[in-house]
């Protein structure tokens, strides 16, 4: 059958240009031909759907182009919510939502508390699905409302995103429930006893096994650590100017300086911070440490990495000191080189590469290399759209799915410029969906995010009548009418859901949703396409290997689906598709030039990716250093009277620090933003680049595009989401049974794998 414009519509498609259409009716026609091969049909659909994926995106948002093939193109079906849910219609339907689902979590809650009580088989069977359903009927509104306050345009809803999650987190922190049945934890499968352990120690860390005097010090502790933490990223006024004051150099008094002091000056004035920072670092540092004793850890690392694959402090440690062997002799070496350079330029009897040397010495290395190596721009060859046309048929080769760009509804995004991209499998089955938020615009955060909207969860056997029957302790639900069920039904009715079979599954599931957030530049017609620096594309890579772990982590559980596993963990499928971006065979298949559709000349990338990763042993030393610095500001140490920031970071330096630091004075750990969301976890990057390098060493070097490897990795790992034992997980994948324990030996054999450099192939 010829396509025409209004079948696309139809179709759920976005319209294309007449030129596009007839090209998409001839390779249709050339399918329906050669109905004797349906291979060939498959490949010319996939064909057709990558080249529209390449179209949409890089269609500037200036042009009609944009609206005949994006989110502002006509809709065959009537207005939606955001993500397609009607709870989502309007700012004014949240407070109406954060009702129902306060009303549903309430009859769980009583559902659950009273299972033992009643001593009822089925329903004590069943407390460890009840529990993952209250997790997953709060975290659904949660998850959206985070995103919406986040990214939203619109002043109204963002205030209204932000008054729903306030106020259901504030109703999640006061459920108090403790899985304390041994008979019922005997009896539960091996992903069911892992989504009950995540509750018990989510609930240990929550301080609701405390008695009422220790749980309001907990509750207190908490609000301060809250406040500390927003005040430590974003100081206060008077504070601001200081800083700005502080890096204030007078250009004439920087002229008159040798270039060293110059450099040294300005370092200390742009990495400087207030006496007042430091003491709300210090304050943020010591109830933090009460907050653990309060729920009986000696540190607050203890209390963080119980559930961690490190599991204490000093597992972290012992990682960090293996990792750091294997990498000083590479430090020492670039650090020589860069030491050379300086010598030349300024100083030969100069003895030594300093913090305030590094970025300027580092500048002036990388122009060396690039003046020897090729000149040839690659942005060309990485357009937006011919990223996402290229990962679509990346992850064809190695799990079976692929991209399909479809039209919006009104009111489904945020934004006109928000794309829905549906990922499908091999039988032609949605698996998920990303909503790609790509471009900049005014008011929007900078940097990258992957946002989970909705997790996968079996939802076919849920008892949503049994909430009434057993939630409403003494209420005669049976002799209630018809009518009056529908409406207690319909007051405590939770956030709408898609669900669907899901293949080689019983029952349904969950439909993932997630969103991919960036800020690249925008198309436009007068400059054309958005062309990614490589760095772009490493981050795009990335997020899209949490969107992946997202669509084929299909639990059972919510609480253990997708991206739901340890910190220390989850960044092991982004990170693993960072290797694949500088790999020969994968580059044919991303690297083409957006107008012509040449490919990108692997010599020419080889050089490139050389060049930006030569000086990678001093980053990670210096990584290195801050995730120590982070373990010891995370003792009970801290709760010392003498206990002082500045001197721990000089005495970490003075230990371990291959560059001469800036004086204690300074208060450059003022600057450390990450010790207010990965507080004792900052190792967890470095953790994984390691375990990420050995994966694709053992699994994926030989050949990048084996479908084996790829279902490999897909079924012993990403397919579990946090439902497996991750060093089980490993240590299968791996055949390395030395680190099936999680024990201090296989940290440190992880941390003597060490960091490679990142899918770059030696010339053959």
């Amino acid at each position: 059958m010829l396509l025409d414009d209004e079948d696309l519509v139809g179709l759920g498609r976005p319209h294309l240009q007449v030129s596009q259409v007839s090209e998409l009716a001839r390779m249709d026609q050339q399918g329906a031909n050669a109905h004797t091969h349906p291979h060939t049909h498959a490949t010319s659909t996939y064909e057709r759907d990558d080249e529209e994926l390449k179209a949409v995106l890089d269609a500037p948002t200036d042009s009609s182009l944009a609206s005949s093939t994006g989110a502002t193109a006509s809709h065959t079906r009537p207005p939606s919510g955001l993500f397609r849910l009607p709870s989502f219609s309007s700012p004014s339907a949240l407070p109406s939502l954060v009702e129902r689902t306060i009303a549903r979590s309430q009859l769980l809650v009583q559902r659950i508390s009273l299972a033992s009580v009643r001593n009822d088989a089925q329903e004590l069977k069943g407390v460890v699905r009840l529990l993952d359903r209250l997790s997953d009927t709060l975290c659904r509104v949660i998850d959206a409302c985070e995103l919406i306050r986040n990214v939203h345009p619109d002043a109204q809803w963002a205030e209204s995103a932000n008054d729903a999650y306030e106020q259901l987190c504030h109703y999640m922190n006061a459920v108090s429930l403790v899985l304390a049945n041994a008979s019922l934890r005997a009896s539960l499968s091996p992903e069911a006893l892992s989504v009950a352990q995540a509750f018990q120690k989510d609930f240990e860390k929550s301080g609701i096994h405390l008695q009422e005097a220790s749980r309001k010090k907990f509750v207190d502790l908490s609000s301060d650590l809250v406040r500390l933490g927003r005040q430590f990223l974003s100081p206060t006024l008077d504070e601001a100017e200081e800083r700005a004051l502080a890096r204030f150099v007078p250009e004439e008094h920087l002229s008159g300086l040798p270039a060293g002091r110059a450099r040294r000056a300005a370092y200390e004035a742009m990495h400087g911070a207030s006496q007042r920072q430091v003491e709300v670092l210090e304050e943020m540092l010591r109830k933090r440490a009460q907050l653990a004793n309060v729920t009986g850890f000696e540190s607050f690392a203890e209390l963080t990495l119980g559930d961690k694959m490190a599991k204490n402090p000093e597992h972290v440690d012992e990682f960090l000191a293996a990792l750091d062997a294997e990498n000083r002799f590479k430090t020492r070496a670039k650090l020589a080189e860069l030491l050379q350079l300086k010598q030349q330029q300024q100083d030969a009897s100069s003895g030594d590469i300093a913090a305030w040397d590094r970025d300027y010495y580092s500048q002036q290395y990388l122009r060396s290399i690039s003046l020897q190596s090729s000149t040839t721009p690659i942005s060309p060859f990485y357009s937006v759209g011919t990223l996402f046309s290229g990962l679509s048929k990346l992850l064809q080769k190695l799990y079976g799915l692929r991209f399909r760009v479809v039209q919006t509804d009104d009111g489904e995004v945020w934004e006109e410029g928000v794309k829905r991209i549906e990922v499908m499998n091999e039988s032609e089955e949605l698996v998920g969906v990303i909503y790609a938020d790509l471009f900049s615009r005014q008011g929007k955060a900078g940097g990258a995010a992957h946002y989970t909207v909705r997790c996968s969860r079996r939802t076919d056997v849920d008892d949503l009548t049994g909430d009434l029957a057993y939630g409403l302790p003494g209420a005669p639900i049976d002799e209630l009418s018809l009518r009056e069920k529908q409406e207690m039904q319909k007051a405590c009715q939770p956030l709408e859901e898609e669900s669907f079979s899901v293949a080689g599954k019983e029952g349904k599931y969950q439909l993932p949703v997630v969103v991919l957030i960036c800020d690249f530049v925008r198309p436009t017609v007068g400059q054309g396409p958005t062309l990614l620096s490589w760095n772009e594309v490493e981050t795009l890579f990335h997020e899209m290997g949490h969107a992946v772990h997202s669509m084929l982590g299909r639990t059972e559980y919510h609480q253990v689906s997708g991206t739901r596993c340890a910190t220390d963990f989850v960044e092991l499928p982004s990170i693993l598709m960072e290797h694949f971006i500088s790999c020969p065979s994968v580059t044919s298949l991303i690297a083409r030039h957006h107008s012509t559709g040449s490919s990108l000349a692997y010599s020419t990338l080889r050089k490139h990716v050389e060049a930006s990763r030569s000086l990678e042993a001093i980053d990670t030393h210096q990584q290195i250093l801050l995730a120590q610095l982070d373990q010891a500001y995370h003792t009970s140490n801290v709760l010392s009277s003498s206990f002082s920031s500045d001197q721990t970071l000089a005495d970490l330096h003075a230990r371990q620090s291959l560059l001469t630091p800036s004086p204690s004075s300074v208060h450059s750990q003022a600057h450390f933003g990450h010790l207010v969301g990965y507080a004792s976890t900052y190792y967890s990057y470095l953790f994984d680049r390691a375990i990420a390098s050995k994966v694709w060493q053992e699994i994926f070097a030989k050949d990048p595009l084996d479908r084996r490897a790829g279902e490999e990795f897909r079924e012993k790992v990403l397919k579990w989401g946090g439902g497996r034992d991750p060093w089980e997980a490993l240590a299968d994948l791996l055949k390395e049974d030395e680190i099936a324990k999680g024990d201090s030996r296989a940290m440190q054999i992880v941390g003597r794998w060490g960091i490679a450099n990142v899918g770059v192939e030696a010339p053959k």
